[in-house]
């Protein structure tokens, strides 16, 4: 026996002793998360830890979609470019299955549910009012066209005082805003409808993000439709669509804010999208992918500061969603945001920031793999850093510089948690398509060794053309102990190969 032959049958005693590895890689684990950062968020995300036991960064996101939606409204941010942008943020949480997010979307929001609990009993009370001046409404007005059309109207005996009934009747009543404030899974056809006859600023929020994410408005057919119009929205555009069923239809002055809790498979399929990728939707999210804490949630009474401050979160938080909403005059559901401006001292804070991200973009740079989301990233900055000031004083006209240097901060922690998912997702896909691989070979190759043309060639998944893909992959099967080098030339189906490698679990004839 030749001392290659024996090598090869001593790595695969090892093998077949320890087992290969699987093809699966752990998760990197994230850098903590910048509490400090919320500034005055701070307490109501800790309160609702306290009360959940969630990861800290799952709070976080939720108290921040919160202020987002009910503060998008109120304001605009101008950027040191001149820019002037909505506050409206689109925010993604990744947890499995037991991570309680349904536990903290509900004490996140549970004001806003109270709000919009009341909206839909105004709503309701409102709605008989509009039903009953409807009903009067259109009899005035059959009566006043009859009038037109017979040639007598209320105070004559022509068409011209029916013309005047006409005049004075008026528009027909309009019915009251629909009371939505949260639509979990809408089609982006559905929301352009709903926020015709609704709330200007609404939210996109679910705790069960696959709802939208593998709904209708996501699928093949309507991903692209869909992404493209709320990327739009979150720009601050106009929503504009021309149908043939139902016109033409022109809404200015609209809010989105969107905050999707998923699971890392159902997130992957948004997030590991080549299409939404170079669309632009997936650089307008800031996502959190935080490491469990299951094991660690031990039953406590939440202390009466954590009480307290969630209380006081609730509060804030309904009195700012009972603010009115600045509207354009002559309107019922179109905004006029006022403008918020950077202090002389937050604006060279935003500089900074965004000169700094600017570097690492450069050819090699740390963001180089999220370019996309990077070049957006001090915009992103400014939104936090508005929304911030607005907890403070919902009326303010200027944003500080802690509130800036607060959000460069969690600016700072979105993009390391980008870089750190795009390697985890390319590393994944290699390793995805090597399984598929190893399945191929395992299921339809009877031989007891490889060769790369066998991949390139005769497996029959379609990514694996090319010899370079094939080694790349036999690599990693080899070094997960699925394949083993043999060091001579091997006779395979005939033929005798340089280059072979043994498939785990079979034996050279």
């Amino acid at each position: 026996m030749s001392e290659a032959v024996r090598r090869v049958l001593d790595q695969r005693s090892t093998f077949e002793h320890e087992g290969p590895r699987p093809l699966a890689r752990p998760i990197d684990e994230p850098e903590p998360f910048p509490l400090a950062a919320l500034g005055p968020l701070r307490l109501p995300a800790e309160a609702v830890q306290a009360h959940t036991r969630a990861p800290i960064a799952i709070c976080a996101q939720a108290v921040l979609g919160a202020l987002a939606l009910v503060g998008q409204g109120h304001a605009d941010v101008v950027l040191p470019s001149g820019q002037v942008r909505p506050l409206s943020l689109f925010l993604m949480t990744i947890a499995a299955s037991g991570e309680r997010k349904s536990a903290v979307d509900s004490l996140a929001l549970r004001a806003i549910y109270d709000y919009e609990e009341k909206l839909r009993a105004a709503y309701r009370a409102d709605i008989t009012q509009f039903e009953i001046e409807q009903a009067i409404w259109e009899t005035q007005h059959t009566a006043a066209k009859a009038g037109m059309r017979g040639g007598r109207g209320k105070r004559g005996n022509d068409s011209y005082g029916a013309e005047a009934d006409l005049r004075a009747l008026g528009s027909s009543p309009e019915p009251p805003l629909m009371p939505l404030l949260l639509c979990p899974e809408p089609t982006f056809e559905g929301y352009c409808k709903l926020t015709a006859i609704g709330q200007p600023a609404m939210g996109l929020f679910s705790a069960e993000g696959g709802s939208f994410i593998g709904g209708h408005g996501m699928s093949m057919d309507h991903r692209l439709k869909t992404a493209a119009g709320i990327s739009s929205v979150w720009d601050g555009d106009p929503i504009k669509r021309v149908r043939a069923g139902d016109g033409s239809i022109v809404l200015d002055g609209r809010r989105l804010s969107l905050h999707l809790m998923a699971q890392p498979d159902v997130a992957a399929q948004l997030l590991d999208d080549s299409l939404l990728l170079n669309q632009g939707l997936l650089s307008r999210i800031l996502v959190v992918f935080p490491l469990s804490t299951a094991g660690t949630r031990f039953f406590a009474e939440p202390s009466l500061a954590a009480r307290t401050d969630l209380k006081r979160y609730e509060e804030r938080l309904a009195e700012l969603a009972h603010v009115p909403l600045p509207l354009k005059v002559d309107t019922r559901n179109e905004l006029d945001p006022r403008k918020l401006v950077l202090t002389a001292e937050a604006t060279q804070v935003w500089i900074n920031l965004h000169d700094f991200i600017e570097e690492q973009l450069a050819p090699n740079g740390d963001f180089e793999p999220i370019a996309g989301l990077a070049n957006k990233a001090a915009e992103h900055a400014a939104r936090i850093a508005g929304l911030l000031t607005l907890w403070i004083d919902v009326e303010a006209r200027e944003i500080g510089s802690s509130m800036m240097v607060n959000a460069a901060y969690l600016i700072q922690h979105y993009l390391a948690e980008a870089v750190r998912l795009r390697s985890m997702a390319s590393t994944n896909r290699h390793l995805k398509l090597a399984q598929r691989v190893l399945d191929w070979l395992i299921e339809k190759w009877e031989e007891p060794a490889v060769y790369p043309a066998v991949i390139y060639n005769d497996c029959t998944i379609r990514e694996v053309r090319d010899r370079r893909t094939a080694l790349q992959i036999i690599s990693t099967l080899e070094n997960h102990g699925w394949l083993i080098r043999l060091e001579e030339p091997t006779r395979i189906k005939g033929s005798v190969r340089k280059e072979a490698w043994l498939i785990h679990g079979r034996t050279l004839r």
